[in-house]
């Protein structure tokens, strides 16, 4: 299988796990934040101290929080999508 099928199989996995991570996190009263703005690079694996063969794609963090969250403004969708 190629490269770029195996990075997009993992992506979707990926997805599903963090997902369901999320919503699990949620429903025992946590938050928690998808952080994927990161350099993926082996200082990664260093600064986590993990093997080589060890790809981090994304972080989870979870804590509580002393505030309740709040719905934000979403723009209408059939204002910003035009189909043709």
């Amino acid at each position: 299988m190629p490269d770029y099928a195996v990075d997009n199989l993992l992506a979707i996995n990926i997805g599903f796990v963090s997902m369901n991570l999320m919503l699990s996190i949620k429903d025992h009263g946590l938050e928690g934040n998808v952080i994927m703005g990161f350099e993926h690079s082996d200082k990664i694996n260093d600064i986590l101290d993990l093997d080589k063969r060890y790809r981090p794609e994304l972080f989870i963090v979870l804590g509580k929080s002393e505030d309740k969250g709040h719905a934000s403004y979403r723009l209408p969708a059939d204002s910003i999508i035009e189909v043709k």
